[in-house]
């Protein structure tokens, strides 16, 4: 008999699920997506005979999965690895990756594709190579991406997720004239969220999160006007005069930088074209004449707009109240209240504040003290004019050494003797343990993930889940943070003498911050449940540590990785403050 899926679609192989991803980048709640063969099968054919694809997005998250798949579905194309040192993708290697691979497609984020076009304007030569530059994840910036249309960089986007694949994307040549390089084709225009149905092919296994079982994806659209006039790459601005009049005027402010190459006939015939075609789209008591077309003169007066360009508002929006901060120089943003939202919010404030300084989008992740940040300011400030992405290798190298060092200080600081006190062993019982009461087991993080799997492998392993029961169970919310967690002195004395077995599985989740960060609350925490084992190791003659690490502290080694004590490098870690926090705690 064929054994059913427990994700449903039965003995169909056109259900049957191949592969289950993790996301929750969608909803910024964890889950496991199932994934079918009908799922991969629909994929659009994106790519053909020939192709060379250079992709960036990692296998382990849908986009390169995807991308990988539908070049393996149309046989002479050929699928290309990036050269990446460890898990920094430096922009110069990609680059060199794209130039080497000779690629003619490439997938990829738009951060990538801004920083090209910022850090290295001398590579846009490079991409006018590729036949397509693919886009997907986020937003690309409206003015970077149309500089790069009207250079003849074939830019597209591609709108998508785990749950619904691919479901939107360029659908034309992204130079085409008179229509925004950055337009996706709707499946329902006239719907304002977009809602797959049930039955669409392109949905994966999930249940569904509306009435009928389809999934609402939470994004909502917004049909823009056609700004025929104002999308022609010769047009700075413009605006249209004709309340109580007979007719209407056009005041049109041309584009200095695009217009200085090409004949005045030509940009004005271009302009004149454009207007032409925005009569067909208008009310016939809408049109425009030619006559009442007037080009303001390039060292005359301008068009006064907002920051968004946008002439019809005359106030921009307030940028909201300052931060609560704190008086402490070495605090951690995060640590008293930022979160990924405001963070975007304070580098929107820095960069007006700064505008000579291009500032990365992870600034405050980067930096994320007052210290820290005012350093790297002043020192971006008192820079020297040198050519843009020249020290890119000896940049990274520098922060590297700059990491270990802070890595072995945090080690040294955490395994300082201090911090572990002789033992007084007067108590213990002629050195045996008391088993009346039987094993008292700790665990740290029972409603995270894997501190919930550890629960729930209890039935799975055929243990004795009644010692799951309420009578068994003491729930302590806590703050690893505070030496004594967060407890009375009665309580963590109970603690003491009763616990056997601690299971340290609690840490805090986030791949953007550094290493500060996680002191509090994940290193030093640890130090104080070590301290606490030591204590109870007075009442109990053996008493059991047992940490979870992660992965992330080894996935940069090039060999084995042995079952043995981790060396002093940090070379095999992933360079964030989640994989080094693990790392100097296993230390």
């Amino acid at each position: 008999t064929k054994r059913k899926s427990s994700y449903g679609g039965g003995d169909d192989p056109y259900e049957k699920v191949i592969t289950i991803f993790h996301s929750s980048g969608s909803t910024s709640f964890p889950k496991l997506v199932p994934l079918t063969n009908r799922y991969f099968l629909v994929l659009e054919q994106r790519d053909k005979a020939g192709d060379v694809v250079l992709a960036t997005a990692p296998l382990f998250h849908i986009f390169g999965m995807s991308v990988s798949i539908n070049t393996i579905f149309y046989p002479g194309s050929v699928y290309v690895f990036p050269i990446v040192s460890g898990s920094v993708p430096l922009i110069n290697k990609i680059l060199h990756s794209l130039n080497q691979s000779k690629s003619n497609v490439f997938y990829t984020l738009p951060a990538i594709i801004e920083q090209i076009y910022k850090n290295h304007p001398e590579e846009i030569k490079t991409l006018l190579k590729l036949s397509s530059i693919k886009y997907a994840g986020a937003a690309l910036s409206p003015q970077i991406g149309k500089k790069l249309i009207q250079s003849g960089v074939n830019v597209q986007s591609m709108y998508s997720s785990t749950e619904t694949g691919v479901i939107m994307d360029t659908s034309k040549n992204s130079s085409s004239p008179n229509i925004p390089w950055n337009a996706i084709n709707l499946v329902v225009p006239e719907t304002k969220e977009l809602i797959i149905e049930k039955r669409s092919p392109y949905l994966s296994n999930i249940k569904g999160n509306t009435e009928n079982g389809g999934y609402r994806t939470g994004d909502f659209f917004l049909e823009t006007s056609k700004d025929t006039i104002r999308l022609n790459q010769f047009v700075k601005q413009v605006v249209v005069v004709g309340f109580n009049r007979p007719f209407n005027c056009l005041f049109i402010e041309l584009d200095y930088e695009n217009i200085k190459l090409t004949p005045f006939l030509d940009v004005t015939k271009s302009i004149f074209d454009s207007v032409h075609q925005a009569n067909n789209d208008c009310p016939s008591h809408s049109r425009i004449f030619d006559e009442m077309i007037y080009i303001l003169p390039l060292e005359g007066k301008t068009i006064a707009h907002t920051l968004k360009n946008n002439v019809q508002y005359s106030l921009k929006s307030a940028i909201g109240d300052s931060f609560s901060l704190t008086d402490d120089d070495e605090a951690s943003f995060f640590a008293i209240g930022l979160d990924s939202l405001s963070a975007t919010k304070l580098r929107a404030i820095l960069q007006k504040q700064f505008p000579v300084i291009n500032l990365p989008h992870d600034i405050i992740f980067e930096y994320n003290t007052f210290q820290s940040l005012t350093h790297y300011l002043i020192k971006e400030l008192s820079k020297n004019s040198s050519p843009q992405g020249q020290n890119a290798e000896d940049s990274y190298e520098a922060k590297l050494q700059a990491l270990k060092n802070e890595v072995n200080s945090y080690i040294q600081k955490y395994s300082a003797t201090d911090n572990f006190p002789p033992v007084d062993n007067s108590d213990k019982i002629n050195g045996i343990v008391n088993e009346k009461n039987g094993e008292t087991v700790l665990i740290t993080g029972v409603t995270g993930s894997l501190g919930s799997f550890i629960l729930y492998s209890f039935e799975q392993r055929h243990l004795d889940s009644s010692l799951l029961s309420k009578e068994h169970i003491i729930i302590l919310p806590s703050d690893l943070g505070d030496s004594k967690f967060g407890q009375t002195e009665k309580i963590y004395s109970k603690l003491v003498q009763e616990v056997t077995q601690i299971y340290h599985v609690a840490w805090r989740l986030d791949f953007n911050n550094k290493i500060q960060v996680f002191e509090r609350d994940s290193i030093a925490g640890t130090v104080h449940l070590l301290m606490l084992a030591r204590e109870a190791y007075t009442h109990h003659q053996n008493v059991h540590f047992n940490f979870t690490s992660s992965i992330s502290t080894t996935v940069r080694s090039k060999t084995n990785v042995k079952e043995d004590e981790l060396p002093h490098d940090i070379s095999s870690a992933m360079i964030n403050g989640y994989a080094l926090s693990k790392f100097i705690t296993e230390n």
